[in-house]
């Protein structure tokens, strides 16, 4: 995700994006959170909550949201079916989409 995101879209701001992920077992466990830090001079995945207030939550299926971010399945298709959820506000979660080019236009 860190390669493909487009930080000519960002804010001036840092934009956070927690992810939850659901669907792993054993060993795999522990990498169910994630965060994502989004500015301009840097763009970073954490698997460690550095303590920043969090603009977007991402809930979803590992394997759901994979398909949705290689473009096998559309967002809205994942959302409608409950396998992705989205939180925050809705300029937020419109900066993430963008970014990350998850561009379905209803959500």
């Amino acid at each position: 995700m860190r390669r493909h995101a487009d930080i000519k879209q960002l804010p001036a701001r840092r934009v956070v994006v927690q992810f939850e992920f659901r669907g792993l077992t054993g060993n795999l466990r522990n990498l169910r959170y994630w965060w994502f830090v989004l500015n301009r001079a840097d763009i970073d995945v954490c698997q460690k909550n550095h303590g920043y207030d969090v603009d977007v939550i991402v809930e979803a299926d590992i394997t759901a949201f994979t398909r949705v971010w290689l473009g096998h399945d559309g967002l809205v298709r994942a959302r409608r079916d409950r396998l992705v959820s989205l939180s925050g506000s809705t300029e937020a979660i419109r900066t993430f989409r963008t970014v990350i080019g998850l561009r379905d236009t209803s959500w």
